[in-house]
């Protein structure tokens, strides 16, 4: 990968405007950079290959094997025979809440 100097760069006001003002940003998807393909007066922009926000993870913890049959199929069945309760047999445990 080389870096060719551009002869003119135009600004969005049609002005020329001084090359070492803008930033080179190197993506991640170019592959590995030397320190010749870069030129002294370059300022270096790592964007971020990931961002996330407000990411949360729970578990739903169960006393009992059993338990884990119970909280599937007793909410589906509440929605045909309304007279069974809607419990909850787990505990929610909250690993990473809100997290960005």
């Amino acid at each position: 990968m080389s870096y060719e100097e551009p002869k003119e760069l135009k600004a969005s006001n049609s002005s020329a405007v001084d090359k070492t003002s803008f930033e080179l940003a190197i993506e991640p998807t170019m592959g590995p950079v030397s320190n010749s393909d870069i030129k002294p007066d370059t300022k270096l922009v790592i964007k971020p290959a990931i961002e996330v926000k407000s990411v949360s993870k729970r578990y739903q913890l169960f006393a009992d094997p059993i338990d884990r049959l119970k909280q599937f199929f007793m909410p589906r069945l509440h929605h045909v025979l309304p007279f069974i309760g809607k419990a909850q047999y787990f505990q929610s445990f909250w690993s990473i809440k809100e997290v960005s």
